[in-house]
């Protein structure tokens, strides 16, 4: 699937402690748990799952 840009929360992420952008492979509901491959501010690159409180910005 297409790669999704998605807003992830303070506090959605593990411990982060910033609002950061993720990369979905799928669209996913609110709500519903997402495999994520983050990218943090400094350009690191994490993969996880995202929980909740997370939203499209398309």
């Amino acid at each position: 699937g297409s790669v999704v840009p998605v807003l992830v929360e303070r506090g959605c992420f593990g411990r982060t402690e910033h609002s950061i952008l993720i990369e979905i492979n799928n669209e996913v509901p609110a709500g519903e748990i997402a495999d994520v491959l983050v990218t943090g501010v400094n350009g690191s690159r994490l993969e996880g799952k995202s929980m909740d409180g997370c939203r499209r910005i398309l």
